[in-house]
């Protein structure tokens, strides 16, 4: 129905939009959409601020329903952004959820930012992701021996980053906006950069 309503409103849309001699992006847009001509703005990426998260030693909790299951605190850490600096405050963590077949590697974390003001804000950290790449360097980056030599550009660690906090001086800043961070594990620490949406 919702389609429906679309291809009915498309001539207007063309009209009020002066789009009507545009060509259709059959290409790449769904079949039962390419008559609603209404074109939408591009979301752009901006690099907004980087993370170092500072790991404790990984804890198996197990095979769970869909994969095998692990903890990993957080000891500290610091970030410098675009719009301030400070450090990971200490009792964050990761959950994981590791694909027995591929060992690609779902992350879940939740975390706590406290920033350098005289009088600090706090800030809450949340990110849901993916870790993936081939077999083999999955079973490097799971080895402490052989960890540190694998290269970022060797495996996929991709981020959706969530922020919020109370504190008038930042709460236009991180609670509406949107972020995907670009990681990488770097002996025992994640750095991730992390891309406003615009």
């Amino acid at each position: 129905m919702r389609y429906l309503r679309l291809l009915c409103i498309a001539p207007l849309l063309a009209r009020l939009t002066g789009c009507s001699q545009q060509p259709f992006r059959e290409d790449v847009l769904p079949a039962n959409l390419t008559r609603a001509a209404f074109p939408l703005p591009v979301p752009t990426l901006d690099l907004d601020f980087r993370i170092v998260v500072d790991l404790n030693p990984l804890i198996p909790v197990g095979e769970g329903p869909f994969g095998k299951r692990n903890w990993i605190s957080f000891s500290g850490g610091v970030f410098t952004a675009k719009w301030g600096t400070g450090t990971v405050v200490p009792g964050g963590q990761d959950s994981q959820v590791v694909v027995a077949e591929s060992l690609s590697t779902a992350v879940e974390t939740n975390y706590l930012l406290k920033t350098d003001d005289k009088e600090p804000a706090y800030i809450t950290v949340r990110t849901t992701g993916w870790r993936t790449g081939p077999k083999e360097v999955m079973e490097r980056l799971f080895d402490p021996a052989r960890a540190n030599d694998v290269k970022p550009e060797e495996y996929s660690f991709r981020l959706n980053v969530k922020m919020e906090t109370g504190d008038e001086r930042y709460k236009e800043v991180v609670n509406t906006a949107m972020w995907v961070g670009s990681g990488a594990r770097l002996g025992a620490t994640v750095v991730y950069d992390a891309y406003r949406v615009a």
